[in-house]
């Protein structure tokens, strides 16, 4: 049974390696064929027969050029603890399987169910400000009550400011690759990366040690797109990848938000013009996102009313100690202060948002409840 398997994949693999064959492609000669294995044992003259198929594609499927470089993805595979979703498969997320361009075959490192009923997809430039930022936090955070997915490019900027409010709101976030999952880029964010795979993970349609290439990026910006309900554009310059992402999910029929910029913004002429040109639907928080997209609130039951007096364990104590003149600090100020470490001082923060005794204000502002 485990021979099968591997053979199986390994198949699938070759198939999606092999020179010009992408997911159309692949599909059509998996159509045409009825299945993978035959179409590895067609002659190339038949090949040559199906429609987008070319000499140097029949010559490269009938050679089994890439039957090689699919057994040592294998093995990379099992030693990593890689899953490989196929569009046959019924774990395949079923937004991505209709979109004609999608790939037939990706790579995930985590733990999530693609299917779930909330996705949404949030992007916006490298050069984020930290208006920026925040507003991606508070949006986020304030999203938490329906439970979404939150998918994004894992990129410097809006990218990593959506995953880590995911990552802080206990929400399931998934960073789409434009390289193998062999490594993160940028490399600053492998932390977050490896949080995630624990809370959410990490996707990627391109085989290990593919090396970081601008002209992946638009590939990796359609899996984010297919696999949302919707994208939300925070801020963007009129040309980038994330106005790309945006016409590309709005051929998909997904729904396209964006947030107004004041007039002369570098970075938000991009999210202006997407509302100008009826691409995208203005909005300002979570409130209109939850209203534009019917999302109703989780059944969840309601927390029972929080007691006059809560057990802290010492490390909670000493960060509440550090309020006792505000009860609002900054989060520079509670690191200059901490007697605790900078990782465990974050810990012992997010430890105490999650029960309710301390909130998030936007600027990194820190708010104890007690």
């Amino acid at each position: 049974m485990e021979e099968a398997a591997s053979n199986k994949w390994i198949l699938r693999m070759a198939l999606t390696m092999t020179p010009q064959v992408g997911g159309t492609t692949a599909r059509t000669l998996i159509d045409h064929c009825g299945s993978i294995e035959e179409i590895f044992n067609t002659s190339k003259k038949a090949l040559c027969k199906i429609p987008r198929i070319t000499e140097n594609i029949a010559n490269d499927i009938v050679s089994k050029k890439m039957f090689q470089a699919a057994e040592l993805e294998w093995q990379f595979i099992q030693e990593n603890d890689i899953q490989i979703y196929f569009y046959t498969e019924p774990n395949f997320p079923k937004r991505l399987k209709d979109c004609k361009d999608a790939p037939i075959l990706f790579f995930f490192r985590g733990k999530t169910d693609f299917n779930q009923s909330k996705t949404l997809a949030i992007i916006g430039t490298r050069n984020a400000t930290d208006y920026g930022k925040d507003l991606t936090h508070q949006i986020v955070k304030d999203l938490a009550q329906y439970q979404p997915l939150i998918v994004s490019g894992l990129a410097y900027g809006i990218d990593i400011a959506a995953h880590k409010a995911a990552l802080h709101t206990g929400l399931e976030t998934v960073g789409v690759l434009g390289q193998g999952l062999d490594a993160v880029y940028p490399a600053q964010h492998t932390g977050f990366a490896l949080q995630m795979m624990e809370q959410g993970g990490i996707l990627s349609e391109f085989k290990s040690y593919t090396k970081v290439d601008r002209g992946n990026f638009p590939s990796r910006n359609r899996i984010v797109a297919g696999l949302s309900d919707a994208i939300l554009v925070v801020q963007t310059a009129e040309k980038g990848g994330s106005m790309i992402t945006a016409r590309q999910g709005h051929a998909y029929h997904r729904e396209i938000l964006a947030i107004p910029a004041r007039v002369g913004d570098e970075y938000g002429k991009g999210c202006n013009t997407l509302i100008k040109k009826n691409i995208a639907t203005l909005v300002e928080s979570a409130e209109d996102i939850a209203h534009h997209l019917g999302w109703n609130r989780s059944k969840r039951p309601k927390n029972q009313q929080q007691t006059l007096f809560v057990e802290l364990s010492p490390q909670e104590t000493k960060i509440t100690n550090l309020f006792k003149e505000s009860n609002t600090l900054h989060k520079d100020e509670l690191n200059s202060q901490s007697p605790l470490g900078y990782s465990e001082t974050a810990a012992v923060l997010l430890t105490l948002e999650l029960k309710g005794l301390i909130k998030i204000l936007p600027g990194n502002q820190f708010k104890l409840l007690l």
